[in-house]
């Protein structure tokens, strides 16, 4: 995991599972998909699969809220370049 601020491993992975349930259940669901993206592109990020799917997850977002600003900047960041 590339940071280590108050989380661990174990809630870091507890938390993708949670997001990627609540998207198999609502794939559409733009709070899930965001929260999902941030969390592989901050603490995944080491795995470029991750990342891959960080982007991916980004632009579902868009998709559903063309306007979302945060989706748009984040898509903007050399990770994804």
């Amino acid at each position: 995991l590339s940071r280590h601020f108050s989380h661990d491993k174990n809630s870091l992975l507890k938390a993708k599972q949670l997001y990627e349930e609540s998207i198999a259940l609502n794939p559409n669901y733009i709070n899930a998909n965001y929260n999902l993206a941030m969390l592989l592109m901050n603490y995944f990020a080491d795995d470029n699969n991750s990342l891959l799917k960080a982007k991916q997850l980004f632009e579902n977002v868009l998709q559903s809220n063309p306007n979302h600003i945060n989706s748009i900047n984040n898509l903007k960041k050399p990770a994804f370049a």
